[in-house]
């Protein structure tokens, strides 16, 4: 199979909108994933997820102890480094993970993912958008894929973090 992906991390502090395409909420047995045709849906409990985001409060990279990381991040020397080793761990997990045969045009794409990565290390809420249904599930499966993550630190407790990132790649 011919194919060469490029993955660009960029960390940054995102806005969360339920409007996008596929979103993921919750951990484990409990996680929900929603694609833009369920908002239409009279079951659909837009409320409750709007609640749930308001609740639950994160703090931005910059007045973090921490951000999150992984063992292996934590080890380098300043916040900088230790941001590259992190998106570079996204970058790889998300290549090793991402199935782009769900992308049926070939050429250029481009998913951009918001999440956010909860008090115990894992990815609670995920938004992918900019795709076909298909290939933001797949993110979003990658990302839920990934383990090893170190939630960031904030006055010493533990705190959600949000970020975001793009997906680029080329469907040959």
């Amino acid at each position: 199979m011919c194919r060469k992906t490029i993955f660009a991390i960029l960390l940054l502090i995102p806005f969360f909108d339920v409007l996008s395409q596929s979103v993921s909420i919750g951990k484990g047995e409990e996680a929900k994933i929603i694609q833009a045709k369920d908002f239409e849906s009279e079951n659909f409990d837009l409320e409750a997820i709007l609640e749930e985001m308001k609740n639950s409060i994160a703090v931005k990279n910059q007045d973090l102890d921490h951000s999150a990381a992984t063992k292996r991040c934590l080890k380098e020397d300043s916040r900088k480094e230790q941001r590259i080793c992190f998106s570079r761990f996204l970058a790889s997990g998300v290549s090793k993970y991402f199935d782009d045969s769900t992308i049926s045009i070939p050429g250029k794409y481009k998913l951009n993912i918001r999440c956010k990565i909860d008090s115990e290390g894992d990815f609670v809420f995920i938004v992918a958008e900019g795709g076909s249904p298909e290939a933001e599930l797949s993110a979003i499966m990658a990302l839920k894929k990934l383990k090893g993550i170190i939630p960031g630190k904030h006055n010493g407790e533990n705190v959600d973090v949000l970020i975001t990132f793009p997906i680029i790649g080329l469907k040959r």
